[in-house]
């Protein structure tokens, strides 16, 4: 895509903004559980986007909660970007058990049936017993294709983190089993590809680093039954403990998108040392989207059209870009996005 964006500007400071639908442009769907606290998951937090509901479904039990965790949920990606859960997030607890099968709290979006990757932020806070299982669950609407459970070990010091294929449809099985101890943000990612039009692949990684470190564990293959797309997530709980200890885990920054860099975001480009001068000026100021590129430039004519410094990489955030105005009568700007 070519946008250009024509602007006849006086000698002074000027903002041209250019607005976006979300700042995480290449994701399919986002969720950071900015919502009010205390409540159940039942809506849809004031940051969510890509999603095709009005909010979670089947959330309101008192098994899932809103909270402000302390501290929040933050990952440092290696060669990367923070992950930054901010000040909400949403609590799984088998409190009180026994849980009722079938508990799962779920929320739809475009239905893919290409390769889909998706991350998330989680932190164990208790450890139960055997029975108990938290888990991230995918599903293509009408079945489960995999669940990504935390699952405790029968020492209850810690998670097991599982890749599990449901058994609906044929194929099942279970990998992964590395331990998640409480207190401990981790970073999982996943990645579903359609090996043809009724099997898939699962794969995940924990706490990968920013650029893609090759095919991940979790190598399960699944014939799927009905719909061969992937349109749903959700949250599932379950336990038939009656008076055994509980299992809590906090989730945050839910991320589903087409490429690994989509829901593993690069760090930005270090920031320059500037050059300060004082002199009249325009700014040029616009919001950024992930995966595109920007080159300003200026014309006195609206016909010959001159680059105004280098191309600009999007990373989500403000970019801004001055001009000196000093000795101009007039001048037209434009920003090409690409």
């Amino acid at each position: 895509m070519n946008a250009k964006f024509p602007l006849r500007l006086p000698l002074a400071v000027i903002v041209l903004l250019v607005t976006t639908e979300y700042a995480y442009a290449q994701l399919i769907a986002y969720e950071s559980f900015a919502m009010p606290v205390g409540g159940g998951l039942a809506g849809s937090g004031s940051t969510a986007t890509g999603w095709i509901d009005a909010g979670w479904t089947d959330g309101s039990d008192t098994h899932y909660r809103i909270i402000d965790p302390l501290p929040d949920l933050t990952f440092q990606v290696s060669g990367g970007a923070l992950f930054d859960g901010s000040n909400r997030a949403v609590q799984l607890t088998t409190n009180p058990e026994p849980v009722p099968n079938g508990l799962i709290a779920s929320r739809a979006f475009p239905a893919q049936n290409t390769t889909i990757y998706f991350s998330f932020l989680v932190r164990p806070v208790a450890v139960g017993t055997g029975s108990d299982t938290l888990s991230l669950r995918l599903s293509n609407g009408t079945s489960s294709l995999a669940l990504v459970t935390l699952q405790p070990d029968l020492s209850q010091q810690y998670f097991n983190l599982k890749l599990l294929l449901d058994g609906g449809g044929g194929g099942t099985g279970s990998v992964g089993s590395q331990a998640l101890y409480p207190s401990t943000t981790y970073l999982i990612v996943g990645r579903i590809t359609w090996t043809n039009s009724t099997s898939l692949k699962v794969e995940t990684w924990i706490n990968p680093p920013a650029a893609y470190p090759g095919n991940g564990s979790g190598n399960l293959t699944k014939t799927v039954s009905g719909s061969s797309v992937f349109s749903l997530i959700g949250f599932g709980i379950s336990s038939s403990d009656t008076a055994g200890p509980i299992s809590t885990a906090i989730f945050d920054e839910i991320r589903i998108g087409y490429t690994w860099a989509d829901v593993v975001i690069p760090s930005a480009p270090p920031a320059l040392v500037p050059d300060v001068k004082i002199a009249s000026s325009i700014k040029l100021s616009w919001q950024s989207q992930y995966g595109k590129t920007y080159q300003s430039q200026y014309s006195y004519n609206l016909t010959t059209w001159i680059d105004l410094g280098a191309v600009i990489s999007g990373n989500g955030q403000i970019k801004e870009l001055f001009d000196s105005t000093k000795s101009d009568a007039k001048k037209f700007y434009r920003i090409q996005v690409q």
